[in-house]
């Protein structure tokens, strides 16, 4: 824009024309004329140039300063990571310990797991065992029942052959008191005689 506006100046300079003056105006040699003109044109561009220039020194200052600013401002965050840097240094190395509790933590919820898992089967088993021995129990004490029923009619049979066996010394008592008593009386080898036909008959 300015740019135009300078090219537009010199182009207002360069339309100025010879003119027939008055008697009482003071005429310029064309050599004066064209230096005039070249200094005017020379002085605009020298002008817009000047202005440009401080444009230009104030786009700088503005950026200088704003390049400032930004280096504070990178200088801060700098310190800032570094300072978060050594935050986490610290705090890294600060709970290295409760790291380790919670890669044994971790560890023992694992083995409390395993251990959890072999409770549950033993559980199983021992569950087993009882309703088996549930079951041997049921089937001892019927045994029990029925030895207790055999050991009864042992008894049984004990108690009625002591009765047979008492029974048998008894008639075996009275039978050498007959004998002797039949020797006693020389009886005895009639008594054999009388006795044989009737062994003899029951041996048929």
């Amino acid at each position: 824009m300015e740019r135009q506006e300078q090219l537009s100046e010199i182009e207002n300079i360069e339309k100025v024309s010879v003119k027939n003056l008055p008697l009482n105006t003071v005429a310029l040699k064309k050599s004066d004329y064209e230096t005039l003109s070249t200094a005017a044109k020379g002085y605009v561009t020298a002008k817009k140039a000047e202005s440009e220039n401080t444009t230009l020194k104030s786009d700088v200052r503005s950026l200088l300063t704003e390049n400032e600013a930004l280096k504070k401002e990178y200088d801060t965050i700098s310190g800032q990571l570094h300072a978060l840097d050594y935050s986490y240094g610290q705090y890294y190395a600060e709970t290295a310990d409760e790291r380790e509790l919670l890669a044994e933590n971790q560890k023992l919820k694992s083995e409390n797991n395993n251990i959890s898992n072999q409770i549950h089967t033993l559980s199983a088993e021992i569950l087993t065992l009882k309703s088996e021995n549930s079951n041997l129990k049921t089937e001892v004490e019927e045994v029990n029942s029925i030895v207790g029923e055999m050991n009864l009619k042992i008894q049984q049979l004990n108690t009625e052959l002591t009765e047979k066996n008492t029974l048998l010394q008894t008639l075996q008592k009275k039978f050498d008191r007959v004998m002797e008593f039949l020797k006693l009386k020389n009886l005895k080898e009639e008594w054999e005689r009388f006795i044989k036909p009737i062994t003899q008959h029951k041996l048929r």
